[in-house]
């Protein structure tokens, strides 16, 4: 399998093409970002991340489902999400 060359990636690239690339390495030759500029990836059947471009400004973001919401008690959910966000803001600082 051929890998990526370090100095490719310190220099602007064309994602499109870098995605097209990289699909091909992984046996997936017809990976591409579809009309709205998303591309879904799945890892292990389990892990969902959908990488979405904005042609634009050559940019990506990518997104990933954390966990589930539960149905019941979402208040406690969110306090308890709010509070370990904090947890963690603080440890960054």
């Amino acid at each position: 399998m051929e890998k990526f060359p370090e100095e490719n990636l310190k220099e602007e690239i064309y994602l499109p093409d870098y995605i097209k690339r990289y699909g091909k390495e992984v046996g997936l030759p017809n990976l591409k970002f579809n009309e709205n500029g998303v591309c879904s990836l799945c890892f292990n059947n389990k892990i969902k991340v959908d990488i979405v471009y904005n042609e634009q400004y050559n940019q990506c973001f990518l997104a990933s489902p954390i966990c589930l919401i539960p149905n019941n008690d979402k208040e406690k959910f969110y306090e308890l999400y709010s509070f370990q966000t904090i947890l963690l803001m603080k440890m960054e600082e």
